[in-house]
């Protein structure tokens, strides 16, 4: 062990102590502010990752817009296919496929649902897309006694909302069908059949 009995030796080795970069009292004060640390870390993770909760209401609310401009999408198309009818006086018959109608809007994104995963609208290409299909000419003979809002007459090729699929029937509404659903409505020639009219 070392004996200092200078009292200048003690100013030295004071002076060098002080040009040390480490500070005795460190772990100290490392040691008090450790929970405060761990606190704000564990806030800023809770922060940044939002609950269960949060997250479900999220996803919803992303699937509910991913349907409404679906629908939305759809309910145009009909008017596009009303003005085609109505410019050709009926001379053209219903048209037998989308890219028909298609020009008459400016808007390609139009004709894709949002939802539908194997169309990526952000790839440009030159053939025309879209998520929908005609199902059914209305205006065929066989048709002229059933009901407007029986007969479907544009599909989504996909179920791109979970599971189930809209379809625009010629009275202009749009409803959504599961599988099951969707088969029974196409062995019925797209005819539905089993409506069910709540005002009934």
């Amino acid at each position: 062990m070392l004996h200092v009995s200078c009292p200048n030796v003690i100013l030295e080795v004071l002076s060098m102590r002080s040009k040390i970069p480490t500070r005795p009292n460190e772990p100290a004060m490392v040691s008090n502010r450790l929970p405060i640390v761990l606190s704000a870390i564990l806030l800023a993770l809770l922060w940044s990752f939002p609950s269960r909760a949060q997250k479900m209401n999220k996803q919803s609310y992303s699937q509910s817009t991913i349907d409404e401009k679906c629908i939305a999408n759809l309910e145009r198309i009909d008017e596009l296919i009303k003005l085609y009818l109505h410019h050709s006086a009926g001379v053209l018959g219903f048209p037998s496929s989308l890219d028909k109608v298609h020009l008459m809007s400016k808007d390609p994104s139009l004709f894709i649902c949002p939802g539908d995963e194997r169309i990526k609208p952000s790839v440009k290409t030159d053939t025309f897309r879209t998520s929908y299909e005609i199902v059914n000419n209305p205006l065929k003979p066989k048709f002229s006694a059933t009901p407007a809002n029986r007969i479907a007459i544009i599909a989504e090729k996909r179920p791109n909302h979970d599971g189930k699929r809209f379809v625009l029937f010629y009275d202009g509404s749009v409803r959504a069908f599961d599988n099951a659903q969707f088969a029974e409505l196409q062995n019925n020639n797209f005819v539905d059949i089993q409506l069910v009219d709540k005002n009934h």
